[in-house]
């Protein structure tokens, strides 16, 4: 007869699977979408669409700027794309193997959420790694600079579901 301690790995199992389904789903819509915007829409030129805080802005990220200025097609911008490849399957792994031992909970569906975002935002580093440039395609003003769907994975992952989970790590259960 199964007990719930050991029927609680089996689903974990079960839930990981599906999370790195969705991830490996929301890449492959990144992908998907970059590939439509690269034989849809004009290099370079603003394209106003109906939705007054969203544009359409084909365009190519083919450096770190944020960290180190341009860097062009430089090697070490490649070298820093397969780093961080790297460090995200890690955590990606990390966080696979405390969901697989938690009981289930809220904070153990945020995680499981941050697997699926955080496989999504592999997407510019894969596609750094192999063309060298990250593609993006559309900006949500006012922010001036161009986006993909990644970089909002990445968002959501940094900004929602990370200080929801640390959040959730820090309550104290009710006795």
């Amino acid at each position: 007869m199964e007990t719930q301690a050991d029927a609680t790995p089996k689903k974990a199992g079960f839930q990981i699977r599906g999370a790195v389904q969705l991830g490996l789903f929301l890449l492959l819509v990144d992908f998907t979408t970059k590939i439509a915007a690269n034989a849809l829409l004009p290099l370079e030129r603003l394209v106003p669409t109906p939705v007054p805080f969203f544009s359409w802005r084909l365009t190519y990220n083919t450096g770190s700027h944020y960290l180190l200025g341009p860097v062009g097609d430089y090697i070490p911008y490649r070298l820093m794309m397969s780093i961080a490849l790297v460090a995200v399957v890690a955590l990606i792994t990390y966080l696979a193997r405390e969901v697989r031992v938690m009981p289930p909970s809220r904070l153990r569906t945020v995680q499981l959420l941050m697997i699926a975002t955080l496989i999504g935002s592999l997407g510019n580093a894969l596609e750094v790694i192999a063309i060298g440039r990250a593609t993006d395609w559309f900006m949500l003003h006012p922010f001036p600079w161009p986006s993909n769907l990644c970089d909002q994975f990445v968002n959501a992952t940094v900004f929602v579901l990370l200080p929801l989970s640390l959040l959730l790590m820090t309550r104290r259960p009710a006795a």
